[in-house]
């Protein structure tokens, strides 16, 4: 079938859309460059892609070398007004210099390629980058907000007391979920002796920069005390009841959602073997959506898992506790889809899998949000990643009741990733001296 042409203008400070067909996007320059980028045919194994330069800054460029990376395997196979290899154009002779204000146009090449054909994340003229923010770019929080959804990012203590971390994630994020400090093993470390103290400290946090706080999580095998997975059947079943009526109880009205269930089911869609599924059965998550909604009748409550995010058999699974809850009366609000995902692993059927969902008349919400790769990172790897960001962005603003997304913390300082995937990290839209990644682009480029 024929593909439409689409078209992607890339500026300084702009954010970087990684594009379907026929999408365009654009922001303010800011600097010395201004690149725009099209692709005027596209005929499924190959495509022509066409650049323009803008000399935004008040000097002539005199001679130029344009670097870029594409994020899939496209080849480039011949090219026009430049001196082209796969990863670069450099000034002809008679094209070398462009005056303050102007625009070289009329650069080109064919490429062959197959599967996605995702633009370049990033472009730079003569080693300096033409998309970077600058201060007067509107903040992820801000752009997302004006796209009907939210943007937000997990936060614990220590993240909260990293003074640069603080401030970025009060600028960019509009919801905080609470990484650690809501869970068991940090409110109920002895049965019936409760503190809060980490919760209270962010959610005060989240207060301050006028943010709002998603609860996580109150019932899970993980991070759980070793003094409740020993409890018999029915004390179990009590202490469970007990447990969130009191942690629900005591956020009532300071969150706007719940995690209340996380990761009941394997990746084959049993249900996971945990100590609730073996001393309660399967109906511990129905008594558990029951006593949230009586601990805090106004908050959303959600059902949280991974390797959920594309259609399969997990999903499937999800999707029939999900509908077997509507039909019985359940209350549950929301599914959160975790997207823990591997450098290129977006789910082809990401969007019509939310989309499923959302039509049983529940909200939908990514929730944990990153993209892990194998290390050292390199500007091809940034480049894929920058890509997924903005595929997994896009298919949440497709569908109406995605609510919002959330990262798993912002910056790769502070991501979980290396300690449980050795090797692997920079998962992130920041890196871990806190500056912008493509995938921060590409988010900003979506919600854009």
């Amino acid at each position: 079938m024929k593909r439409l042409p689409h078209v992607l203008s890339l500026v300084l400070a702009s954010t970087v859309a990684v594009a379907a067909p026929a999408a365009t996007a654009t922001a303010d320059d800011a600097g010395q460059c201004k690149i725009t980028y099209s692709v005027p045919n596209d005929w499924g194994s190959g495509f022509t892609g066409a650049v323009s330069i803008t000399n935004t800054s008040g000097m002539a460029i005199d001679g130029w070398t344009l670097t870029f990376s594409f994020p899939g395997n496209q080849r480039i196979t011949n090219g026009w007004g430049a001196t082209w290899t796969q990863t670069s154009a450099t000034a002809m002779s008679w094209n070398r210099t462009i005056a303050p204000g102007a625009t070289l146009s009329g650069l080109g090449f064919n490429a062959s390629y197959s599967g996605a054909n995702s633009p370049p994340a990033e472009f730079r003229l003569n080693g300096q980058l033409c998309n970077a923010p600058t201060p007067g770019t509107k903040p992820l929080r801000d752009l997302a907000a004006a796209r009907g959804k939210y943007f937000g990012s997990a936060m614990t203590v220590p993240e909260l007391e990293d003074t640069q971390n603080r401030e970025l994630t009060a600028r960019e994020a509009g919801v905080i979920t609470v990484g650690n400090e809501m869970k068991w093993e940090a409110t109920e470390p002895s049965r019936g002796q409760f503190t809060f103290t980490g919760g209270d400290r962010i959610w005060a946090g989240a207060v301050a920069a006028g943010q709002r706080v998603r609860g996580h999580t109150l019932v899970w095998h993980n991070q759980t005390p070793q003094w409740v997975q020993d409890l018999p059947a029915n004390q179990l079943r009590q202490a469970m009841l007990d447990h969130i009526a009191a942690v629900a109880g005591h956020y009532r009205g300071k969150v706007f959602a719940w995690d209340v269930v996380n990761e009941a089911f394997e990746d084959n869609g049993t249900r996971r073997q945990s100590f609730w599924q073996q001393k309660l059965g399967d109906g511990y998550l129905a008594e558990a959506f029951r006593a949230a909604r009586a601990a805090d009748p106004d908050a959303k409550l959600y059902y949280n898992d991974y390797n959920t995010d594309g259609l399969g058999a997990k999903s499937d699974a999800v999707y029939e506790l999900v509908k077997s809850f509507k039909q019985q009366g359940v209350p549950i609000d929301g599914v959160g889809f975790q997207s823990h995902l591997l450098l290129g692993g977006v789910p082809a059927s990401m969007r019509q899998n939310l989309q499923r969902f959302a039509d049983l008349g529940v909200d939908v919400a990514i929730t944990e949000l990153d993209i892990r790769m194998t290390l050292p990172a390199d500007s091809v790897k940034l480049a894929t990643q920058a890509a997924d960001y903005g595929a997994v962005a896009r298919a949440c603003l497709a569908v109406t009741r995605c609510v919002g997304i959330t990262t798993w913390s912002l910056s790769d300082k502070h991501s979980w990733i290396p300690s449980v995937f050795p090797g692997q990290g920079a998962a992130l839209p920041f890196d871990e001296t806190f500056a912008p990644k493509p995938a921060y682009r590409a988010l900003a480029g979506a919600f854009s």
